[in-house]
């Protein structure tokens, strides 16, 4: 799981609503799929969701772990959630829960204060209240159930303190306020309702409609000062699902679905705190801390806001006698992300001290990027049960394709001559054939010990944000930041340097990359990784197992399962070579702890020559081989 800020652990719900991922038999965290009523609640393909499901609206959750049917592309585990009807009757819950610091011990003693640590991630509060009521608005044909939910987690940050020189425009020192703990204070509001139409007795309609909010605000993170801070923000977004089923006759059955979720998130600078928008970071990297100005949030920008937008269909039909079961069907994803870096105009630029000592500069130039995304499969299931083996044959072929509109890199503060103009295009469209067989067998033909056996191929699940994905477009491949070496000889700290010239000049060193407020793509990619068939990347799962019931209802399953994987990916920098870099050892320290002492040379690392530290680099994204021959591969310094 991931909790945004440095929470730790999660225990009986401290953390919230975190963005958690499961694995399972060695799948990606990252190939997980979260459904409402079979469709995508996720974000655009991604692993997570910023769609939480209040327990009050749940009527039942099913889990695919292992072999999964054709109607699954990846390989991670497969959860899906249907959302109470409500009924004839109607019917109610309520669930109140509460904490607070009071019942949280604390283990911070004159030792620990002694090595820096000044105070424990712990609760500050923690309270959720949630009611459901669900009834029928026409008896035995349109029935709701509706639930509403608000849940409230606040939590203190280790070692988040105060800065007790935060808005003196002349100082640039951290003066930690102890009397200040820094928290992540977090509210999610949500509310929802399902209606269910039974039009007659074989056509049944439901749609179902959530609406939440959440911010973090004030988001106080790890070693960050409060005036450093944002509020993590996720302002009303919405998940609409409609389904239809029809069981034309006894034997034939139609699905269909349609979501649509919009969604609006980012890093915002809190209410009372908007001052620091005009001073100057600084991170001191002794310590850790960030202070003085806003810290960068997301990526290279101190701000971040995005724009979501994600549409899902599906639809099948089943064809079912008994022993023998068919299932066709197809799914299709569709979305597009907005990300807006444009930051207030002070924190285009931000410092690095070593104590008060000035190190580097950091500058920025703000950008706005937009990628749109296919994706989707269409899949053909067969299940025939002869004697006491039963056989399930699947295959599925998936498709995932993006592009961006054209687009427009404009002059920012510390890149004025940047002005160019990207045409519309496309960037990845990938292909591939997928089959997921099984088998089952009654080993004694008394219904009670199964033997089962799976081989299935699944392809990665790909996300908006990744490598085929907004990674890949010309926005984000061209150099939005870099750092410079500062060396402030008069001790002001202020750099006496052209932060335009990209070159040595004054107190400051010539910037990291060259590329920087050029349309020079800071990777380019082989055209076979983002096209063609069999180009993504993939994993095999293969499984057997026993099942045995040993007194009814209880049962016993011993299982092996192997999964591997294919298509990674490698980056090389063609414009070194390992003739580039020289070598150099240095000497472990003299301590006990370490072999011998210590006090030995450790050699085998690489430093790359001053003369090609001028070079842009020349980033190039293929598929890695394993075959020591091949071009691309495992790779000497200065190759990979």
């Amino acid at each position: 799981s991931t909790t945004f800020s440095g929470e730790g652990q999660d225990v009986g719900g401290n953390t919230g609503e975190v963005q958690q991922t499961l694995s399972i038999h060695g799948s990606r965290g990252g190939d997980m799929r979260r459904m409402v009523d079979g469709l995508s609640m996720q974000s655009q393909g991604t692993s997570v969701s910023a769609f939480a499901a209040n327990s009050g609206m749940i009527q039942e959750v099913t889990v695919d772990t292992a072999a999964g049917s054709a109607e699954q592309s990846a390989g991670g585990v497969r959860m899906n959630i249907i959302p109470r009807e409500g009924g004839n009757t109607f019917s109610g819950s309520l669930f109140l829960s509460g904490t607070s610091e009071d019942f949280q011990s604390n283990n911070i003693d004159d030792e620990l204060r002694a090595l820096g640590l000044v105070s424990a991630s712990s609760v500050k509060s923690n309270w959720e209240v949630n009611p459901a009521l669900g009834g029928p608005v026409i008896r035995d044909r349109l029935w709701f159930f509706a639930s509403g939910r608000t849940s409230s987690v606040n939590n203190y940050i280790a070692n988040s303190v105060a800065n007790a020189n935060a808005g003196d425009r002349n100082s640039y020192a951290f003066a930690p306020d102890t009397s200040y703990r820094g928290s992540r204070d977090t509210l999610w509001q949500n509310v929802n309702a399902r209606f269910t139409w039974q039009a007659n007795a074989k056509n049944k309609v439901s749609l179902f409609v959530d609406a939440q909010d959440r911010c973090s605000c004030i988001d106080s993170r790890a070693l960050t000062a409060r005036e450093a801070s944002a509020d993590f923000r996720f302002p009303w977004k919405r998940l609409v699902t409609a389904t239809y089923t029809a069981p034309i006759t006894s034997k034939i059955l139609i699905e269909a679905g349609y979501a649509h979720k919009p969604e609006d998130w980012g890093y915002f600078t809190p209410e009372g705190l908007e001052q620091f928008e005009q001073f100057v970071g600084v991170q001191n990297q002794a310590t850790g801390v960030f202070y003085r100005g806003p810290r960068p949030m997301f990526m290279t920008s101190m701000r971040f806001r995005a724009e979501l937008m994600d549409d899902s269909w599906r639809a099948a039909a089943s064809y079912v006698t008994g022993a023998h079961a068919f299932k066709v069907g197809y799914q299709d994803h569709a979305g597009r992300t907005l990300g807006n870096f444009n930051i207030p105009v002070a924190a285009n630029l931000s410092y690095t001290f070593n104590g008060l000592t000035p190190v580097s500069i950091t500058e920025r130039a703000p950008y706005t990027s937009e990628t749109h995304v296919h994706d989707g499969g269409i899949y053909a299931q067969d299940r025939w049960t002869i004697d006491r083996m039963t056989l399930n044959l699947g295959i599925r072929w998936d498709f995932y394709s993006t592009s961006y509109p054209a687009q427009t890199l404009g002059p920012t503060v510390y890149t004025p001559n940047r002005n160019v103009t990207f045409p519309a295009g496309d960037l990845a469209s990938l292909r591939d054939i997928t089959p997921k067989l099984g088998l089952a067998y009654d080993l004694f033909g008394t219904g009670k010990t199964a033997v089962k056996a799976s081989l299935s191929k699944y392809v990665e699940q790909l996300t908006y944000t990744g490598t085929y994905g907004d990674s890949a477009n010309p926005m984000q491949r061209t150099v939005q930041s870099v750092t410079r070496q500062w060396n402030d000889v008069d001790t002001d700290f202020i750099p006496d340097c052209d932060l335009t010239n990209p070159l040595l000049n004054g107190e400051c060193l010539q910037i990291s990359n060259l590329a920087f407020g050029n349309p020079i793509p800071s990777t380019t990619y082989n055209q076979d990784v983002l096209n063609g068939w069999g180009q993504r990347g993939y994993n095999w799962e293969t499984s057997v197992s026993v099942q045995h019931e040993l007194v009814p209802n209880v049962y016993m399953d011993v299982g092996y399962y192997r999964r591997w994987y294919g298509n990674f990916l490698a980056t090389d920098n063609r414009a070194l070579s390992s003739v580039d870099f020289t070598p150099f050892s240095v000497v472990a320290p003299t301590d006990q702890r370490l072999p011998n002492g210590g006090g030995y040379p450790v050699g085998g690392l690489y430093n790359i020559t001053q003369a090609e530290f001028t070079r842009p680099p020349d980033i190039f994204l293929n598929l890695l081989s394993l075959d020591p021959s091949s071009q691309v591969g495992l790779m000497p310094p200065g190759q990979a």
